[in-house]
């Protein structure tokens, strides 16, 4: 790659930014347009897990340390910030080009050092692989007097780490730096401590992170960020939310995100505390915020979905049914501030056929109260459109709210009815139920009808 003309090179990186413009991966794109290399796996999978996490960096300047910087230039591009590569490899300085609509400048490791030059964030990377601490003292020098330093970096002891090796899943590389080691040079250089997140970037797992001064918001995290797709990891992240509160999971989390500043933290009750909801990159993100968790700043797929959640959650409160999040803020055009809602979402697959039923007829009912309570004359009420007991929220043996409301519509309830009963029978396997599961969700469904009557 590197013994390549410089022309040559022009050309392969321009076809490869070309196919990612059309919607190719990073990585396919690379590969398709004669870019090898072991590293090209690891670019979509782990270039940008930690950047939803770096607020306020809207006009800011952000210097990124790392080898492969992945789809965080393009992002915090997107989010408004100026952002340089330092990259002093001739190959990988261009990989910039590959990002759409990234305004990165690059420029060689050594050239930090120049007086009068500063930046608002500086982050090093996780791959940053042969760096030593030498070089993050220069990239130290380089923050602004109340700029942020931030480190990413991996751990290889990581009890999650080792069931993907076990079970013959791609990892990341690790960095020459370890967190403890990047920490312990970082403070000397006379920076203070801000947050600490512990991140979940792991192949079998959803991208995940949380502040582990923030202990109920973790487990808050970690509860909603479970995948249920292989049940080893599920069992070990539901582990992780256990130890948060004993102080102990800075030993068994894969990864760790340092921010520090010049000046000690001023830290208030909206500090974002994790990262939720994140089954692959074109998922909608959530951001935790709070201790307890207090609020989410939910990202969606479109506009249409950012509209569609933020006018049935005021539909609902303007009716005084409780039963889901509370629209607080327009965050953009995709983006809502929402309240946090308490519980946890139902798991079907661990279910008992008894056990199934009486969450159908609970769900039913739940179903009905909304269907009642926002019917119109023209017969239709506000309507789901993707109501699932996965959708909704218990504690204890209650259900306590129903989530995800970006495909809500008005039109006639019988489809709500209808989703329910269908993706309890059949996404579980269990066809021979389907009789009973509708009796029992049109069971609930008819007696909450039957009580809104008494209530009139």
């Amino acid at each position: 790659m590197r013994h390549r003309p410089e022309a040559d090179l022009d050309q392969i990186w321009y076809r490869a930014s070309t196919l990612v413009e059309h919607g190719a991966k990073p990585s396919d794109a690379c590969h398709r347009a004669g870019i090898g290399g072991s590293g090209l796996a690891r670019l979509d999978r782990w270039g940008d897990c930690w950047v939803e996490l770096l607020d306020g960096i809207q006009g800011k300047t952000a210097l990124i340390v790392d080898d492969f910087p992945g789809l965080a230039v393009a992002r915090l591009s997107v989010a408004g910030a100026t952002v340089t590569v330092a990259d002093d490899v001739a190959g990988r300085a261009q990989f910039r080009r590959v990002m759409p609509g990234a305004e990165a400048e690059v420029v060689p490791l050594a050239s930090l050092s120049l007086p009068g030059r500063s930046w608002d964030l500086v982050v090093f990377g996780p791959f940053t692989s042969g760096r030593s601490t030498a070089d993050l003292q220069v990239a130290a020098r380089a923050v602004s007097a109340d700029g942020r330093l931030v480190i990413v970096t991996d751990n290889l002891l990581s009890p999650l780490r080792a069931l993907d090796r076990l079970m013959h899943r791609p990892t990341a590389a690790t960095g020459a730096l370890s967190m403890a080691q990047a920490m312990r040079h970082a403070n000397r250089s006379g920076f203070c401590y801000h947050q600490g997140f512990a991140l979940l970037r792991s192949s079998l797992a959803p991208v995940a992170a949380f502040d582990v001064n923030a202990p109920a918001a973790a487990r808050a995290v970690l509860e909603a960020s479970a995948t249920f797709k292989n049940r080893g990891r599920l069992v070990a992240t539901r582990a992780l939310a256990r130890l948060v509160e004993l102080g102990v999971a800075h030993w068994v989390v894969p990864a760790w995100m340092g921010i520090l500043g010049c000046t000690p933290a001023q830290v208030d009750h909206m500090r974002v505390t994790g990262r939720i909801g994140i089954l692959n990159s074109e998922d909608p993100s959530r951001l935790v915020r709070g201790e307890p968790p207090a609020v989410i700043d939910k990202r969606y797929r479109s506009r249409e979905d950012a509209d569609a959640e933020w006018v049935a959650l005021r539909e609902l409160e303007s009716v005084g049914v409780a039963v889901a999040p509370r629209a607080i803020e327009r965050l953009g055009t995709t983006a809502n501030r929402l309240s946090w809602m308490p519980g946890t979402s139902l798991n079907l697959s661990e279910m008992c056929d008894d056990a199934l039923l009486k969450w159908m007829e609970k769900a039913g009912e739940l179903l009905g109260m909304v269907h009642q309570a926002t019917a119109r004359p023209d017969g239709s009420s506000l309507v789901h459109g993707d109501f699932a007991l996965t959708n909704c929220l218990a504690e204890g043996d209650r259900l306590v709210g129903i989530i995800d409301w970006s495909t809500a519509t008005r039109g006639l309830p019988i489809r709500d009815l209808d989703y329910l009963v269908s993706t309890a029978s059949v996404a579980q396997s269990r066809p021979n139920l389907a009789e009973a599961l509708d009796e029992a969700a049109r069971r609930g469904y008819e007696r909450s009808s039957e009580r809104r009557k008494l209530s009139r």
